[in-house]
Order: C-alpha cells, then structure tokens, then sequence
C-alpha cells in the first residue's frame, strides 16, 4: 500500500477527516490524467453533509472531497494531478508536499494507498 504524508490546509470537518484518514483509498481504474480518484467514500458518506469550502482553483499534489453541491460523487477523495480551475464542487482539505509529489507518478489504476500527517 501506498503512504502519502499530508499536510492539512485548515481544519477539515469531521466527515473530511474520517474520509482522509479512516477510509480506505483506491484509485479508480479509469484513471485520468487530471486527478487520481477513490470513489468509495462516497458510498459511506452519501447521506453526510460536506458544505462547500475553500474551493480554490486545483494545483498538482492537492488533495480534495467533492461536496455537497455535486450530490452523485458527494464524498469522492480527488488527488490532483494537474493544476485545473474549481468549479465550486471540490473542497481542497490537504497537500501533497512538493518533496513528495514522487510518489504521484505511482498512483496507478487500482492501486491502494493511505494518507498519513
């Protein structure tokens, strides 16, 4: 499995923090080349409520939860792989630390991975 230290940008709510650090990562075997993507936290949170915030524009190495505002993939954990505009959907809750952004090259179709602090 692989481990990402990440450094927190602000204070996630309670459901951010369950779904960066007490769920299971997966990236998606569709990967794209704009984010690397676990979808299986939506199924756990789909009835929690994830508000909108700090939705700035993606940079490579952030981490994101889609919100509430996109309720079919509410809850998504996002590892973005390019700079790209937010549409106001994705809250970005952690950063890759640039030292790090190694590891993104290894963030394949169906890899596992955890995030540590």
């Amino acid at each position: 499995m692989l481990t990402l230290r990440i450094e927190l940008e602000g204070t996630p709510g309670d459901v951010e923090e369950q779904i960066l650090f007490h769920h299971a990562h997966e990236v998606r075997g569709d990967r794209n080349a704009y984010s690397a993507r676990s979808t299986s936290p939506r199924r756990t949170f789909k009835t929690a409520s994830i508000p909108p915030r700090n939705t700035r524009d993606l940079k490579r190495g952030d981490i994101v939860i889609v919100n509430e505002t996109y309720d079919r993939y509410k809850g998504e954990l996002h590892v973005v792989l390019r700079d790209m505009p937010n549409d106001g959907k994705k809250n970005v809750v952690a950063r890759l630390p640039e030292e790090e952004w190694i590891l993104l090259d290894y963030l394949d179709a169906w890899r596992t991975f955890k995030l540590i602090q």
